[in-house]
């Protein structure tokens, strides 16, 4: 008798327990089974996408790796820069003390082939895109990136007390102004050849590829 009644209570308990599970719906979810979200796992469900990331120095977020900073070298190449390139560049001597007059003779050289820019004298009561000034020193021309036909040029006193040709060091500085490099592996024909035509190099004209450079960077967009 005890065996068969064992049975029948087992046999009992199976409805009871299916009629507890359907009565009190079902338990909770497992970790297993749980789908896992996106909004408390910190990760996007849509591919591609990266959070923003904390930026360099002072703890700013910074931009999403698919959208980069947008700086002036991403300005479209038919937009021009700040300041950039017209149809005149402007100067100013009132700083070159005795070197005027050979800048006016190296701006002259220009001028004599470009046809997209004129070099000239800014008016009174106008502002120059071009400082003159004489300091110690080698000459050069500082510029900012991007922003071709402004800048100081330096008329630096070292090449000039060593012999150097004082309108060919104009030119040659009017010819960065004009968003043209160095060319230190050519001689004297060469006006962006600077000091490697030699101290007796007596030209400081542009030779022809050098004025259609310094023209397609004034040429209509």
């Amino acid at each position: 008798m005890r065996k068969g009644s064992r049975r029948l209570a087992t046999a009992a308990c199976i409805p009871l327990t299916l009629l507890a599970l359907s009565a009190c719906g079902p338990g909770k979810d497992t970790d297993s089974a749980r789908k896992p979200d996106s909004a408390s796992s910190g990760q996007s469900d849509a591919p591609g996408k990266a959070g923003k990331t904390t930026g360099e120095g002072g703890g700013e977020q910074g931009p999403a790796a698919d959208e980069p900073d947008e700086t002036s070298a991403d300005l479209p190449a038919d937009e021009p820069a700040p300041g950039g390139p017209g149809d005149a560049v402007t100067y100013d001597v009132s700083e070159a003390a005795e070197y005027a007059e050979p800048v006016s003779v190296g701006v002259a050289a220009w001028n004599d082939s470009l046809e997209n820019v004129e070099i000239r004298p800014a008016k009174a009561g106008e502002k120059a895109d071009v400082r003159i000034v004489v300091e110690d020193g080698w000459p050069e021309a500082r510029t900012k990136p991007l922003q071709i036909g402004a800048g100081t040029i330096v008329m630096g006193r070292a090449a000039l007390d060593a012999g150097h040709s004082s309108p060919r060091i104009a030119a040659h500085e009017f010819g960065h102004i004009l968003g043209l490099d160095d060319r230190r592996n050519e001689g004297c024909s060469s006006l962006m050849s600077g000091h490697k035509g030699g101290k007796d190099c007596p030209s400081w004209h542009p030779d022809s590829s050098e004025t259609r450079a310094a023209d397609a960077n004034f040429a209509e967009k």
